[in-house]
């Protein structure tokens, strides 16, 4: 029983050296093992920091897009507003060119109006004046046929006024003539 007992104690001592080397090189692998994972770890950590900067900046970066949206679309509405309001004042100026070319209108033909009233007063009063004139003519000539017909006969006195209203009627006519 010796005999084997003896390879058995080897094979158990052998064991018992290569136990160690082994377990040495099961040690250095869960090492790298642990390495790695940390490794691993710390590139999912880094990942998941990169993935939340990405969400944070992809969210700030929604929140602007909006708000130059919304700014985008309140300048839209204002250039439109003003548009309006433009074309709006456009067609007052339009309208109020209109007015002044009509009341410019009416103003040249009350002038014209006006210019024609005067034109017209002015030969109105000279005619006034002519028949003041003739008035005050035919007073002194019905006074002088007074004094003149008083010494007078009918017959000459009508013959003398006869004269005198011929006279006067020549005297009207070429006035006339002068005031055309």
């Amino acid at each position: 029983m010796k005999v084997s007992a003896q390879p058995a104690a080897c094979l158990f001592v052998s064991r018992l050296i290569l136990f160690p080397i082994e377990l040495q090189s099961q040690r250095d692998s869960i090492s790298k093992l642990r390495e790695e994972l940390r490794k691993a770890r710390s590139d999912n950590d880094e990942l998941s920091l990169r993935y939340d900067d990405e969400v944070y900046n992809g969210a700030a970066w929604k929140k602007e897009r909006e708000r130059l949206e919304t700014k985008i679309a309140d300048l839209s509405r204002a250039y439109d507003s003003s548009i309006a309001a433009q074309t709006e004042q456009q067609s007052q100026i339009v309208a109020l060119h209109s007015q002044a070319r009509e009341l410019r209108s009416v103003l040249n033909d009350a002038e014209a109006d006006r210019a024609l009233l005067q034109k017209a007063r002015r030969g109105l009063q000279a005619e006034l004046e002519t028949i003041k004139i003739d008035t005050v003519d035919a007073t002194r000539i019905k006074a002088n046929a007074s004094r003149r017909l008083e010494p007078m006969s009918v017959d000459q006195a009508d013959a003398f006024l006869k004269s005198e209203r011929d006279k006067y009627i020549a005297m009207v006519r070429a006035l006339n003539l002068q005031a055309q």
